[in-house]
């Protein structure tokens, strides 16, 4: 990832400081990392966009459900996610985004 860092670094010019590249390359390493992460602790792989999604909506579900003080339906939680996404995707992401359960 800090390989990667210096490539794309070298790519824009390489004319900033080097409290710049630091805070660049930092921000490089935390992503890979979390996409790393991310990827690895899901058995059943969603699309990036997918799970970033699902952690919206899951941020949400929680405003909402203080907010409302009581559990947010999927509608509700798909009307006010940033991207335009249908109830039933929705709540097929948070079907398959539950991960495995023990029997």
């Amino acid at each position: 990832a800090l390989m990667q860092a210096m490539a794309s670094f070298n790519d824009q010019g390489g004319q900033l400081s080097k409290e710049d590249f630091a805070h660049y390359a930092r921000r490089q390493i935390y992503s890979a990392m979390s996409r790393s992460l991310a990827q690895a602790s899901r058995p059943i792989q969603l699309p990036r966009k997918a799970h970033e999604t699902l952690k919206a909506a899951r941020a949400l579900q929680e405003s909402l459900r203080s907010s409302l003080s009581r559990e947010p339906t999927v509608a509700e939680i798909a009307a006010r996610l940033p991207r335009d996404i249908t109830p039933e995707k929705l709540s097929l992401y948070m079907l398959v985004g539950r991960g495995t359960l023990s029997v």
